[in-house]
């Protein structure tokens, strides 16, 4: 099989040149070609083998999902172009897409998303769906079948609008293919907004929590304060709301969904757990041991007018040991005042008390990195987060997990307004905001709404 599929690279099929092979699904296997006049490119997807169509029936169901496809034009639906039968074998053409899927981009490009950005995204989906709905297209709600473009953009794959496509998909792997169904059409049940309001509280989920849903029961799902606890209750209430196993406790219309989700105020303060006093026990044992081993060297190489010539370090010296220990503890101690001193002096420089902010790990982030990225200490992210107590500060971090932070504030940007105007109020570097927000195009990172968080540093 292997070999047939490379076998096509180079071919010319109509006026375009296969040129790489690009991934293969339960249905088709998909070529990147480019025209053989115009620097053009397309893709080409081909049946991954003949045999998928077992019967005339099958071959009618999917040329009638093709045509009624390729009477669509949404900015969101990938275009399709042309449709050749050849060589018992289907190739379809469609246009020329580079990103990742949204289960793809959580997973290696993300981890979970920002609430702002998951509701625009959301929303998008939905009236996406919505407009199939209305089109009488077939709805195949899954992450596999979304596609984020290298600029952004929201991309669905035709195979998100195809029964036939989720028949072979369930063939080939059913617990990941219906991951993202619900329990009554799992059942035989036809599908209706009901169902996919189902389907959409399960991307929510994933998109906040970061969690793959394969080996979750979607029908009692966990709370997502489970994974991080800053999950907003607004947004907690509205996906068991549309996730409800009884259909008829769910949104009952795409209308319905979209409002409900669009009124969430997702400004609302968090109220977070207290942070338990953090000592560093290693820490300070260390320093003891360290103090102990210059007194050592010292007493041996300056002798002249020690008392202890006889015997350097006497551990049964009990006086001798406390003394030693009551100078660390009262230099740790002043170290302590002086560090909150400073704080509390930066605090009220800023006029703001500092807050708590969940930041959502990144792939290959370390406790280190995240410290650095907010302008904080390692021992202060430690501090906060209970479970990373015995966590090496540069271990790499499970991309699933959120890490509280110290900031100065989180501040929601108004429509129109700019980043300059956001590091004027709060007096602070447009280039530290930048860096904090991974903002990489402010046209397209920016956003009214778009939640801007303001690290604890001094000013410009």
């Amino acid at each position: 099989m292997e070999n047939y599929l490379n076998k096509m690279i180079g071919e010319k099929i109509l006026n375009y040149q296969v040129e790489k092979l690009l991934n293969q699904n339960a249905l088709f296997t998909t070529y990147i070609a480019k025209h053989l006049q115009y620097n053009k490119k397309v893709l080409i997807k081909v049946l991954t083998s003949p045999a998928l169509l077992e019967s005339n029936t099958d071959k009618i169901q999917l040329v009638e999902e093709i045509k009624q496809l390729s009477q669509i034009q949404h900015p969101n639906i990938i275009t399709f172009y042309d449709y050749l039968e050849q060589n018992d074998n289907l190739y379809l053409f469609f246009e020329y897409i580079e990103g990742h899927s949204l289960s793809q981009y959580i997973e290696e490009v993300s981890g979970p998303i920002p609430n702002d950005k998951a509701r625009i995204w959301l929303m998008t989906i939905a009236e996406t769906y919505q407009f199939a709905a209305q089109k009488n297209l077939f709805r195949y709600i899954h992450p596999e079948l979304i596609y984020i473009t290298k600029e952004g953009n929201l991309k669905f794959l035709e195979s998100a609008f195809s029964h036939f496509y989720l028949k072979q998909a369930e063939k080939e792997n059913p617990t990941k293919a219906l991951s993202h169904i619900s329990p009554e059409y799992k059942q035989g049940a036809i599908i209706s907004a009901e169902s996919d309001t189902f389907s959409l509280g399960l991307l929510l989920f994933q998109m906040l929590t970061g969690k793959s849903l394969e080996n979750i029961n979607t029908q009692s799902l966990p709370a997502m304060r489970s994974f991080y606890p800053a999950i907003l209750e607004d947004l907690q209430t509205f996906v068991s709301k549309a996730t409800n196993p009884d259909k008829t406790q769910r949104f009952s219309s795409y209308t319905a969904f979209k409002d409900a989700l669009a009124n969430i105020d997702l400004n609302k303060v968090v109220t977070l757990p207290e942070a338990k006093q953090f000592i560093n026990v290693p820490l300070i044992s260390l320093g003891i041991a360290a103090v102990m081993a210059t007194t050592v060297v010292y007493n041996y190489n300056y002798p002249g007018k020690t008392s202890r010539s006889e015997v350097v370090f006497n551990l049964q010296d009990t006086s001798y040991i406390n003394k030693k220990r009551d100078s660390i503890d009262k230099a740790r101690n002043l170290w302590q005042k002086q560090d909150s001193v400073r704080i509390a002096k930066l605090q009220t420089k800023n006029k703001e008390k500092a807050k708590i902010y969940m930041h959502k790990v990144r792939p290959n982030e370390t406790m280190e990195s995240i410290a650095a990225k907010y302008y904080i200490a390692v021992d202060t992210v430690r501090a906060l987060n209970e479970y990373l107590k015995k966590t090496r500060s540069n271990a790499k971090l499970e991309a699933k997990y959120g890490v509280k932070v110290k900031v100065r504030d989180v501040y929601s940007l108004r429509k129109d307004e700019t980043i300059d105007q956001v590091a004027y109020k709060y007096n602070i570097s447009k280039l530290i905001l930048l860096q904090v927000n991974n903002i990489v195009s402010e046209k397209e990172d920016l956003f009214e709404g778009k939640n801007i968080v303001i690290p604890i540093v001094a000013g410009r």
